[in-house]
């Protein structure tokens, strides 16, 4: 449909019909400013052309009177329609130019270009988009690229681009013979998708000018060797990249990822990646379970290294970490089943949970000065580390901080260590030596928080040899164990587990023998107990044989003397009084008082009383403990007491009458040669 409006002049009857008209209709007389707009005024849709002439000046009437009122609401509700088809068919038309073998759209409004993509042939071989090109003598600006422009285009194999756009969106997808793009400085972002596809992309290099590179953007290019993030002070968001499949890795900015999804890159073909000093902070899973990575450089200037940032990098042998690192949150390296060595940075204090976990090569460990807590699994199930030496500020050791590290064969340990943790040497059955740069009064003032793996807390727990006063010139090797006087306390798990105690002495100055402190020495043969308060279990699991102990014993815990396998206790002396004995408290395992075997008195072991007094020894606070092992007899009336060693020249009877053969260890009744009854004990 074609309207003109040759010289319209208005009139009050006639406002409407031009305000209808100027929606869409172009008027004849005025100047027309490029071809396209006349193309759009001429545009037919198969209507009678309607030629409109308002009364001239002269009183000439050629077109229809516009003064009735029903022909110019007539005409005015055309004038609508005809305004609106004119106002789709000038908006949707846009004119395509080909320049240089590149498709565009103009827009002579702006005189602005869009890169579209081909309507003939395809585009191959190498592409250069103009910042601008000229058509019909007019020039005009390439501000646009189509997204699908290029994309799913297996013929193009570069694109230099000068036009200055400012996001790629997903233009080259599906680019099967793309190697090379270049990109103006106006881009800001890399879309989503945006090479996705591009299988002979070898290298890609983000300038400083991007911020942004969204989702899958390199899925699929898997000829990609290298990837490079230049330095830069601002920093990059990136969305997924582990569909990437790039080999070699440079990033010089900081990193935000957009999801948090892990992995972060491409774990089956990232191999070697370099951090730049520019960079502060390694983000959270960045390179978790890159299982193919073998190399990580990190700048020096990089000072926090985020949780989970290294771990599962099973292929990762070694690395170094800068002096500029004083934080690395927790399991940054757990599960890096190949690294064999590591050295901690000066300015760490603190070494976080699971931080080398499962780091099962991991044989050589260097910790600063400077450290003052190991972490919680810190170094748990490095099963390769061999000898540990732990630094002279470390105050600190977290529970099951070296669980199953069943390599370890020697410890070297200062005196500044304060606490040690549950389980902290949980299961290091191959603890040979333990070296003490302290005395043995400083060893006891150490705590040892036991509570789930209370026989592998104590750093001794599984040692053959230890050594204090380590390094000064007066080492010693703790054997025969005299307590010195003075000490006040002994604590929980002192001594537990040490394979190399064979005696031990504990003044009248001990007010008590904690938790366990001395159970699990099981070649501990020999005990002088002059404590006050013995704690539960404190000699479990031992194997004595002589015991003396003293009248300030005032309480016997649980499981105090239980033994190892079986009693092998053939002696015990009480200092005391047999009334200060009867002041003694046991208290069994349901935590009652006068109950339990605290002394480990095996079903062997008899206790002898005179015939008639069971009922009163079973009732009496003291001795019902032992009501078990009672047996009667009938006093000899022999009150002296000699030593044998098994005379075969006499007759030998045990305390009930029945002879016993002379060589029968233990206390016998001996009618001599002149006739005369004693007592022996047989050794």
């Amino acid at each position: 449909m074609t309207i003109f409006v040759e010289d319209l002049r208005r009139s009050a009857m006639q406002e409407q019909a031009l305000i209808a008209l100027s929606c869409g209709i172009f008027v004849k007389d005025f100047p027309h400013q490029a071809n396209h707009q006349k193309r759009s005024v001429h545009a037919t849709s198969g209507f009678a052309l309607l030629h409109i002439n308002t009364k001239t000046e002269s009183g000439q009437e050629p077109g229809p009177d516009m003064t009735s009122p029903k022909q110019y609401e007539a005409f005015f509700q055309f004038a609508q329609c005809a305004a609106g088809l004119l106002l789709l068919s000038a908006t949707a038309y846009a004119e395509r130019v080909v320049v240089d073998g590149i498709n565009y759209e103009t827009n002579d409004d702006n005189f602005t270009a869009t890169v579209v993509a081909s309507d003939g042939e395809p585009y191959k071989g190498a592409l250069v988009i103009p910042a601008s090109i000229t058509y019909n003598n007019q020039t005009y600006d390439v501000t646009n690229i189509e997204s699908t422009a290029f994309s799913y285009n297996g013929f193009i194999t570069s694109v230099d681009i000068h036009a200055p756009i400012t996001e790629t969106g997903s233009m080259f997808s599906g680019c099967t013979s793309l190697t090379s793009v270049s990109l103006p400085e106006t881009v800001t972002t890399i879309g989503s998708y945006a090479f996705s596809g591009c299988m002979s992309l070898a290298s890609f290099t983000v300038d400083n000018n991007i911020s942004a590179i969204g989702y899958s953007a390199f899925d699929g290019c898997e000829s990609l060797e290298e990837f490079v993030i230049k330095d830069g002070d601002t920093p990059i968001s990136l969305d997924d990249m582990s569909t990437m499949p790039v080999k070699r890795l440079q990033i010089g900015r900081e990193i935000n990822f957009a999801s948090y999804s892990s992995p972060k890159w491409n774990s089956s073909t990232l191999e070697y990646a370099t951090i730049s000093g520019n960079v502060k902070t390694v983000p959270d899973n960045m390179f978790y379970m890159c299982s193919s990575l073998k190399s990580l450089t990190i700048g020096d200037g990089v000072t926090t290294i985020g949780e989970w940032a290294c771990s599962g990098c099973t292929s990762l042998t070694d690395i170094t970490l800068p002096e500029s690192v004083d934080s690395i949150g927790m399991n940054a390296f757990s599960y890096c089943s190949g690294l064999e060595e590591i050295t901690v940075p000066s300015k760490m204090d603190y070494l976080a949970s699971s931080l080398f976990e499962y780091c099962s090569a991991l044989k050589d460990v260097t910790l600063p000065e400077g450290l003052r807590c190991i972490g919680e699994n810190a170094f748990g199930w490095c099963e390769e580390i061999d000898t540990l030496r732990l630094p002279s500020t470390l105050e600190t050791i977290d529970r099951t901080a070296f669980a199953e590290c069943r390599g370890m064969e020697a410890i070297i340990m200062c005196n500044g260590v304060k606490t040690v943790g549950d389980g902290a040497f949980e299961s290091c059955t191959s603890l040979e030596k333990v070296y003490y740069k302290g005395s043995l009064e400083e060893w006891l003032e150490i705590r040892m928080d036991g509570m789930t793996y209370e026989e592998d807390t104590c750093p001794l727990s599984y040692a053959k040899e230890f050594y204090v006063n380590y390094g000064t010139g007066d080492e010693q090797l703790v054997t025969d164990v005299t307590i010195p006087e003075g000490v006040t306390d002994i604590g929980l798990f002192a001594f537990a587990g040490y394979k190399g105690l064979r005696s031990l002495t504990v003044p009248e100055t001990v007010n008590s023998v904690g938790y366990m402190a001395f159970s699990y020495c099981i070649n501990l043969n020999n005990l002088v107990l002059r404590a006050r308060n013995i704690g539960d279990y404190a000699f479990f699991a031992t194997n004595l044989k002589t015991a003396t102990i003293g009248p300030r014993m005032q309480k016997v815990g649980v499981m105090a003397f239980r033994p190892y396998y079986s009693n092998n206790l053939e002696r015990t002396d009480y200092e005391g009084t047999l009334p200060e004995w009867l002041g003694t408290t046991f208290t069994d395992p349901d935590g009652n008082p006068d109950g339990s075997d605290s002394f480990g008195l095996s079903y062997k072991t008899k206790i002898y009383i005179p015939e008639g007094s069971l009922e009163a020894y079973c009732n009496a606070p003291g001795w019902r403990i032992w009501a078990t092992y009672f047996e009667e007899f009938v006093p000899s009336g022999i009150n002296t007491v000699e030593n044998a060693n098994g005379n075969t020249s006499e007759r030998h009877y045990d305390m009930s009458g029945k002879a016993v053969p002379p060589t029968a260890k233990g206390l016998h009744i001996v009618r001599g040669s002149d006739g005369k009854t004693r007592k022996v004990i047989v050794r």
